[in-house]
């Protein structure tokens, strides 16, 4: 990183490209296993509470942050999972309402509580399934208008 700055400007990094490239490297050279990382000052690579390898964040609502995770206990090929953090004890309390309420849904399109609550990095979270790759979030920043079937449906699907 101290290419970045070098004093010489012939010896400096070429573009922020590389320079973010490396300073994402420099992060996950730092990630550590120690079980007490705050999952939401994780960083990419980390290993939650021996269990959970941080891929990325998704998002972050008023009562959790979403974290896309590796479940490194999960069985077979499929061990992508979002971990939903709680980002206060009255959130914590929320998530608690939230996992039993959706223990009881058997709804296609909704996703199902695998594991929680449960303590990661001294905060609440449940193990969600994942939903697929891409959020609401990306769906809506890559589109400049959307259209009226594609609100229609967003909204049918909210109220199922």
């Amino acid at each position: 990183m101290l290419k970045a700055t070098h004093p010489a400007p012939t010896q400096r990094t070429a573009d922020v490209t590389t320079v973010l490239a490396h300073l994402s490297a420099a992060e996950r050279e730092s990630a550590t296993d120690v079980d007490e990382t705050d999952p939401l000052d994780a960083v990419q690579g980390a290993i939650l509470d021996g269990r959970f390898e941080l891929k990325r964040r998704l998002g972050q609502g008023s009562t959790a942050v979403g974290l896309l995770v590796t479940d490194l206990l999960a069985q077979g090929s499929d061990t992508e999972r979002v971990l939903k953090v709680a980002l206060n004890e009255d959130a914590a309390a929320r998530l608690d309402d939230e996992a039993a309420v959706l223990r009881k849904l058997t709804v296609p399109g909704v996703v199902k509580v695998l594991d929680g609550p449960l303590v990661v990095g001294g905060r609440r979270a449940l193990l969600l399934e994942s939903a697929g790759p891409q959020t609401l979030s990306d769906v809506l920043r890559t589109r400049e208008r959307l259209s009226l079937d594609l609100l229609d449906r967003f909204g049918q699907d909210l109220l199922e």
